[in-house]
C-alpha cells in the first residue's frame, strides 16, 4: 500500500518536480493551487516505488463527518486544449490509487477530474458516480486578449486602464521579489481591511488570506512569479502572482486597492503581458466560487474556455480496464 504523509511547505520541491509535467490545465494541478489549500483539504502525498506522485485531499460529503478522501487525477493527453509536454502517466496514477483503495477497503474517489479523464474513468471502471459544480470551472483566456484588450468587446477594460493611467501619472510595473514583502503586505492589509466579509468572516476566506500572506512571506520557497503596480513612490496599487507551467500562466492571487480606479483592469492586462513575454499563450484565472459578481467580471474578460471539473466515485471496485 502507498504510504501517505501530510503535505507541508518543506515538501514544495517534491511537488514542483512532479507538477511541472502534470499534463493538466486545471489550477488544481499546480504548485500554488495545491499548496494554498493544503490545510483546508488536509492534503497528503505519497511517492510510489517507481516515483509516481499521488495527491490525496479530504473533501466534504453530506452525512459523512470529516468527508472522504479523494485523489487528484492527472489529465489524459487528449481532450479539450491538450497540454504540450505533459509527462505524468495518468493511467499509472489511477491504477495505483485503485490498488491502494482496494487494499485499504476504502472508496475509490477522484477529484479535479478533467473532461478527458472522466471519459477514461467511465471506460476503465464502468459503474461510476459523477458530480460537478459550475462554481469549480476554471476560466482560461488568451494572454494576448488580456494584454491588448482588442476590439469593441474590451472597450470597458481599455477605458478603465486609461483612467488608471491618467490618475496615477508616473506609475510603473514592478516585478516582485522577496525584497518586496513589505510593500506587498501593505497592499494586502489595505485590501483585507476594506473588503467583503467572505475574506474575514468565514473559514474558507480566512484560509485564503493566511496563504496569500504566506506566499509573500515565503516568496523564494514558493517560487512564484508576480508583478505589482507601483505608484512611483514604492506603494503598490495592485499585485498579481502566479506560476507558468507549459504554455499557461496560472494566476493564483490578484489583489488591488479599489481606491485606485481601474487598478484591477490594469493589473490583469499587465500580468497577461508579463506572462506573454515569458512565452505563455494562455492565462488561467481559476474559478469564480459561485460568487455572482466575480462570475460576471470573469465572463466580461471573454474566456476562450471554461474547464469543467468532476468528482468521480467508483461504484464497482472489481471492474477492470
Amino acid at each position: 500500500m502507498l504510504q501517505f504523509k501530510r503535505l507541508t511547505i518543506d515538501d514544495i520541491d517534491i511537488l514542483r518536480r512532479h507538477m511541472c509535467n502534470s499534463g493538466s490545465r486545471l489550477c488544481d494541478c499546480t504548485v500554488g493551487g495545491i499548496m494554498m489549500w493544503r490545510e483546508w483539504y488536509k492534503t497528503r502525498y505519497a511517492v510510489s516505488e517507481d516515483g509516481t506522485l499521488i495527491i490525496a485531499h479530504d473533501i466534504a460529503r453530506e452525512g459523512v463527518p470529516g468527508g472522504v478522501t479523494a485523489y487528484l487525477a492527472p489529465s489524459m493527453p487528449e481532450g479539450e486544449m491538450p497540454v504540450p509536454g505533459g509527462a505524468v502517466c495518468p493511467k499509472r496514477v489511477i491504477d495505483l490509487v485503485a490498488e491502494h483503495c482496494e487494499s485499504a477497503g476504502a472508496p475509490i474517489v477522484f477529484c479535479a477530474v478533467s473532461t478527458a479523464t472522466l471519459e477514461y474513468l467511465k471506460k476503465r471502471f464502468g459503474d461510476v458516480t459523477v458530480q460537478t459544480n459550475r462554481n469549480w470551472y476554471d476560466y482560461v483566456y488568451n494572454a494576448s486578449d488580456l494584454a491588448d484588450y482588442p476590439g469593441k468587446r474590451y472597450a470597458g477594460q481599455r477605458n478603465h486602464r486609461r483612467r488608471f493611467d491618467r490618475q496615477n501619472e508616473g506609475w510603473r510595473i514592478r516585478e516582485l521579489t522577496a525584497a518586496d514583502a513589505g510593500a506587498a503586505r501593505d497592499l494586502l492589509d489595505r485590501f483585507y481591511a476594506d473588503n467583503d466579509p467572505r475574506h474575514t468572516g468565514d473559514e474558507e476566506g480566512r484560509e485564503e488570506r493566511t496563504r496569500v500572506y504566506e506566499i509573500i512571506d515565503r516568496w523564494d520557497e514558493y517560487g512564484m512569479t508576480g508583478i505589482g503596480l507601483d505608484r512611483g513612490d514604492g506603494v503598490l496599487a495592485a499585485l498579481a502572482i502566479g506560476e507558468i507551467i507549459g504554455d499557461t500562466m496560472y494566476e493564483h492571487v490578484e489583489k488591488a486597492d479599489k481606491s485606485y480606479e481601474g487598478a484591477y483592469q490594469t493589473i490583469a492586462s499587465c500580468f497577461a503581458e508579463y506572462a506573454r513575454k515569458q512565452g505563455a499563450l494562455y492565462v488561467n484565472r481559476e474559478e469564480d466560487d459561485g460568487r455572482e459578481g466575480l462570475r460576471t467580471s470573469k465572463l466580461s474578460y471573454h474566456p476562450v474556455a471554461l474547464l469543467e471539473k468532476y468528482t468521480v466515485e467508483v461504484n464497482d471496485k472489481t471492474a477492470q480496464a
